[in-house]
């Protein structure tokens, strides 16, 4: 449970470019597109095979710059190959991720093009992956204790900046892909009675192979100690199994609530792997009535995040599983969610009418998102700042920021944990905004309406 305080309310307003100019002055569309970043660009490209066949069926992402992000957009390659975005906008200049179908590596690539340009990424030949089901077996050696730790297995590409590949479980067995080199060394450790144990023994990829079982049996009754680190003789046995697929797709259904019971609209609700990154991002939005679902492929079940108000992610606060209770259980029915560390904000407008106004806040990868009315809920415990926008029609468009405190309040109880969600569920923020007209040249009126811009969310046109 993390309890944030609000630190300061600042009010930031970039006024667009012609207030610093002459009336008579122009706006050269070469000086839009010349911002930090990428805006206004159309990106293509195509996938194909080794032998030099389109490959349709590839999840290709835009990178949005930050780790934690969600990505800019999702295309999938059809039966030619090829993949397109149009019109991209990114404050960071963004790269191509791929996530093709099971028998094929994974890759990202940069991107080579300016603003406004058509940029052609070129053709990428995918290399077929490998598939390996790995299991343990522990011969001889001291007994181990019920806290001891369960076997690390990596496997690691050979030269000094080879790929580490750790196993994750997948049911019974733990399981290894997406491995792009063809020799490797077995980097396998065991904790237990307070030292580490390895393992070790060289190994050549069959590329493209996926019916190996693989049986690693640790030798532990002949153990060589050193002064940190006891080492061990790894053997290695091989059996067939039928190719299956290791992914499978999950749903998640809920309603997502302020804590007075009312719908969040538009809020994000996704999955993202951000640091071992072997699920592919997936996302959807709640609609009107705080209503989502969202079916994602993974080879486990993983509990979304959600992202409302600014681009990080709503944390729930920690509940003790109840027994026999799994990720797959918790997600079987709908779920209504409310938002933790919650606070009501109260936009007060002055200068333009309530009906003619437009409110939103800014995430990293989609630009501004609306609120639903001028007193939404918001999350105030992120680690960024909170970007909120007011505009109306022939007026020029005002931006608050909202600076969440980032060091947590460390919950200590249930108790605790119940008396910190009250004090912030009570607090109201209020944030003030005077809208003034406004009076663009006549010659760039079309381009200064005031709307809400991705690729700008300071300013207009």
């Amino acid at each position: 449970m993390r309890g944030f305080l609000l630190r300061s309310v600042s009010l930031a307003v970039v006024l667009p470019a012609w207030a610093f100019q002459p009336e008579s002055a122009t706006l050269s569309h070469k000086s839009v597109l010349e911002r930090r970043g990428l805006y206004h660009a159309n990106i293509s490209g195509q996938f194909q095979k080794p032998d030099g066949q389109p490959l349709s069926g590839v999840h290709v992402q835009l990178n949005a710059g930050r780790i934690r992000s969600l990505p800019l957009a999702d295309a999938v390659t059809g039966a030619d190959g090829r993949f397109s975005f149009r019109d991209i906008n990114s404050t960071y200049m963004p790269d191509l991720r791929w996530y093709p179908p099971e028998e094929w590596l994974q890759g990202a690539a940069p991107i080579t093009g300016e603003s406004g340009e058509n940029i052609d990424a070129g053709i990428f030949r995918l290399q077929p992956d490998t598939l390996l089901r790995v299991a343990t077996e522990i011969i001889g050696g001291p007994p181990l204790g019920p806290k001891d730790r369960e076997a690390t297995i990596v496997l690691q590409g050979s030269g000094p900046i080879g790929r580490r590949i750790v196993a994750e479980q997948v049911g019974g067995y733990r399981l290894l892909r997406q491995i792009p080199f063809d020799e490797g060394t077995w980097d396998i450790t065991l904790y237990t009675n307070g030292r580490s144990e390895h393992f070790g023994a060289p190994f050549h990829v069959q590329r493209g192979r996926r019916d190996q079982m693989l049986l690693l049996r640790l030798h532990r009754e002949k153990l060589r100690r050193g002064q940190y680190v006891s080492e061990g003789d790894l053997e290695i046995q091989e059996t067939r199994v039928a190719p299956t697929a290791v992914e499978r797709e999950f749903q998640a259904s809920g309603r997502l609530v302020a804590p007075d019971g009312s719908a969040i609209e538009g809020a994000i609700v996704g999955i993202n792997d951000f640091f071992l990154r072997r699920t592919r991002p997936q996302w959807t939005s709640s609609d009107s009535q705080g209503r989502f679902h969202l079916a994602y492929s993974s080879t486990a079940c993983n509990d979304p995040a959600i992202s409302y108000g600014h681009g990080d992610y709503w944390v729930f606060p920690f509940k003790r599983p109840e027994e026999n209770e799994t990720c797959d259980s918790r997600w079987k029915e709908s779920r209504e969610l409310t938002m933790p560390v919650a606070s009501r904000l109260s936009l007060k407008v002055t200068g333009a009418t309530s009906s003619a106004l437009h409110a939103y806040w800014w995430h990293d990868a989609y630009g501004c998102q609306g609120f639903s009315s001028l007193s939404p809920w918001i999350w105030l415990s992120g680690f960024q700042p909170i970007l909120l926008k007011v505009e109306a029609d022939g007026f020029v468009p005002q931006i608050h920021g909202l600076r969440p405190l980032r060091k947590p309040r460390i919950r200590r109880s249930e108790n605790d944990a119940r008396a910190c969600d009250h004090e912030s569920n009570s607090a109201e923020r209020r944030s003030d905004f005077e809208l003034v007209p406004n009076h663009p040249p006549q010659s760039l009126l079309n381009q200064s309406q005031g709307r809400c811009r991705q690729d700008c969310p300071f300013a207009s046109g």
